[in-house]
Parts: C-alpha cells; structure tokens; sequence
C-alpha cells in the first residue's frame, strides 16, 4: 500500500507509540533525513533526468541544477559527433588542467556540491547534456512521492531509524529498524532499476555520431 505523507505521519506516530508534541513538531525534519539517506544511498532509474544548455567558451566550470545529487554522463557535441567524458576525481582534474588549452572537453569533476568542472576548457559554444540523478520534492512538500508510492516499507524504516534516534529509544529496537532499512536497500540495490552504481560515466569515453 503506498505511503502518503499523511499516512505516514499516523504511522510513526502509532510504531513509536508518541505524540508528544515536540515529536511530532519534528516529523518533517526525520522525513526529509530518511529521504536524503535514501537518495544518497542507492540511484534509482526513476530519478533521472537532463540538463541541456551550451557551454561558455574558455569556461571550464558548469553550475549543476538545485536538484542534482549524482552524474549519470556528460557529454558535449562537436561539429555533430558526441563525447562522452570520464568522470575523474578533481584532484586529478587540477594536475591535468595545467596543460591543457582550450579544446573539446575530455574529463569531468565535482569541484562542489553545485559546480562541475571539465578539462581542457570547451574552444566554442558547444552543446551539452548532463544526465543526472535527482532529488525529487519532499514527501513532506509534495504529499506523495516515488519513493511513498513504489517503496513504502524502506520509507518507513528510513524514518523509524531517524525517529528513533531523536527519541533516544532502545538500542536494540533501533538496531531492529536499522536492519530492515538495510535489507530494504539491498533489495532496491538488487533491482533492475537501482543497478546504477557503476555508471555509464565510470566507462571508457567513446563518441557516438549523430
């Protein structure tokens, strides 16, 4: 049965057996931490999405949509021929951007959690597709969501974990919750549409002409 943000309120109510008012003044705030755990935990094929744009000649840096949590590829199109670029680490990145004039961009970083950078800088305007996995609105926000109507029980425990930290309650019923927010996960991570954490981007670069 799917989760609505109403139905789950009553439940975390009724599974910790509270009411009291400070509690439940902070059910939004466990809410959106189990959510967070969650998207940060397993990419989910249903949370995909594009940002198209041209790139800024001699730029090397992109702003990354409010929305994004993790690359699933970037790619830039030259002249009709498409490149793929490698992900790499932005360490790497900066040993690298030293030598390289401007050019068709080759390697990618996350240089912070709202900008990437890429090397060499692009020579030209050329267009860009970033396939991204993102954050969706709240539960709290939206009154359902993906996560409500497709994985009600992981929701649910994500939430029983955080709840229960904030009550401080027993260590083994929280060792409980924890545990079957974590089977809940490997079952996600075991799906067809979770088996994203060896991306497209961790692959070699290749070019695809359009």
């Amino acid at each position: 049965m799917a989760l609505t943000y109403t139905t789950l309120t009553t439940a975390l109510e009724e599974w910790t057996e509270n009411t009291e008012t400070t509690f439940v003044s902070n059910i939004p705030v466990f809410v959106r931490q189990a959510e967070d755990r969650i998207y940060h935990s397993v990419h989910f094929n249903a949370l995909r999405k594009h940002a198209t744009g041209s790139l800024v000649t001699g730029t090397a840096t992109l702003t990354l949509p409010t929305d994004f949590i993790a690359p699933f590829s970037f790619k830039v199109t030259v002249s009709s021929v498409t490149t793929f670029l490698r992900l790499k680490s932005y360490d790497y990145l900066n040993e690298y951007m030293p030598t390289a004039s401007n050019g068709t961009p080759k390697l990618y970083a996350l240089k912070s959690d709202t900008v990437l950078e890429m090397a060499p800088p692009p020579a030209s305007t050329y267009a860009y597709d970033l396939e991204y996995f993102f954050k969706p609105t709240s539960i709290v926000t939206a009154a359902t969501s993906w996560l409500g109507d497709n994985n009600e029980s992981l929701l649910l425990y994500a939430c029983l974990v955080e709840a229960y930290t904030f009550m401080k309650g027993e260590e083994a019923l929280l060792g409980t919750y924890t545990s079957r927010y974590m089977e809940e996960i490997a079952k996600l991570k075991n799906t067809g549409e979770a088996k994203q954490m060896s991306d497209m981007y961790r692959q070699e670069p290749r070019k695809e002409r359009q």
